[in-house]
């Protein structure tokens, strides 16, 4: 795979094509910046610009190598279009969180069977992880994490 052209989109409320949507298995999603030609040479094409200049193009390519595998996407996707590409890909690659569901402002980590949660929003969340909690000294369902705070569960 290689690039011919790195396809500069017009900045935002400038003339001309600002944005490059793309399709593929995580839906439709927006991408900015740049709309870039991608020459397969190899590569297969996953999701495909869905107008514009590059209508029809690939916009996100799969190349295998070995055991694993490389994707290589030709723009920059909005917020909601990274979180729906990485999603896919992490489902793909067979990754699944330490804690299903959370918040977007709880992060959830685990070492050995210590889960860590931490709450990064402002408000009170509640999370569902059974065991001892190691600050507390108590078995536990659940914790409550006020903003900005966190637990240390034990996992049985």
């Amino acid at each position: 795979m290689s690039i011919d052209d790195f396809g500069a989109l017009a900045r935002p409320g400038a003339a001309g094509q600002g944005e490059a949507p793309l399709d593929g298995p995580f839906g439709t999603v927006t991408g900015t910046l740049l709309a870039e030609e991608v020459v397969l040479r190899g590569a297969a094409p996953v999701a495909t610009f869905v107008t514009g200049r590059r209508d029809g193009d690939a916009a996100l390519t799969e190349h295998a190598y070995g055991a694993g595998v490389g994707w290589y996407l030709a723009t920059v996707p909005d917020e909601a279009g990274a979180d729906a590409i990485a999603e896919w890909a992490l489902e793909r690659a067979g990754v699944a969180p330490v804690l299903a569901g959370l918040p977007a402002t709880v992060e959830a980590a685990q070492r050995g069977n210590v889960v860590t949660v931490i709450n990064h929003g402002d408000a009170d969340v509640t999370v569902a992880l059974a065991g001892r909690d190691l600050l507390a000294g108590a078995r536990v369902e659940s914790v409550a994490l006020a903003p900005y705070g966190y637990a240390l569960v034990e996992r049985s």
